[in-house]
């Protein structure tokens, strides 16, 4: 289970969006998703009326939420720290006294713009999914490489590569042998 934690300022708007857009695209059983503010302000506060109607305009359900500070002791408890801006990055690493395992990062390569201040939750909205979207893809092609090493989930691919070294194994014994012709009895077990 990935352990995830959306960080912005107070809350109350980009990081509680990203938790319940992200919950909304993903498997509760593969994923611990919260949020945190990076500040005490909003210490308790549910999310800002603003940024549950576009949710509800989207149609992505949310909870009741209290939004709530980081501690020293979230750094153990998550994966990795998925930011809103550099300023969230620098508060962060304020709170825990370092980043020894480089789990703070930013949801995207620029900053998300704080609707509180620009009151404009579509932009946010949009950057939010474009910053979801990518992790969630990047985490699928980790996934998907991973998963090829399970065994109860891939055995015909265990079984295609033990038949590729087998038959690589074969003609390079043939090429030692320095063989002209193509023999065919490498299908043949003996």
């Amino acid at each position: 289970m990935l352990k995830i934690c959306f960080v912005c300022l107070g809350n109350i708007c980009r990081s509680p969006m990203a938790e319940f857009i992200m919950k909304s695209k993903v498997n509760d059983n593969d994923y611990l998703i919260e949020s945190r503010a990076t500040s005490y302000e909003e210490q308790g506060n549910d999310i800002y009326p603003p940024a549950k109607k576009k949710l509800d305009e989207e149609h992505i359900p949310y909870s009741r939420h209290y939004a709530t500070r980081l501690e020293k002791e979230d750094y153990d408890k998550y994966d990795i720290f998925y930011c809103m801006e550099e300023s969230n990055i620098s508060s962060c690493i304020r709170i825990f006294g370092n980043d020894k395992d480089n789990k703070i990062k930013k949801l995207l390569p620029r900053d998300i713009a704080d609707p509180w201040y620009t009151n404009n939750f579509d932009i946010t909205y949009n950057d939010l999914v474009e910053g979801i979207d990518e992790l969630l893809k990047q985490n699928k092609r980790v996934s998907n490489w991973n998963s090829l090493f399970i065994i109860e989930d891939n055995f015909y691919i265990i079984i295609i590569f033990i038949f590729l070294i087998y038959f690589f194994a074969y003609f390079r014994i043939l090429s030692k042998m320095k063989c002209k012709s193509i023999h065919y009895s490498f299908f043949w077990i003996h």
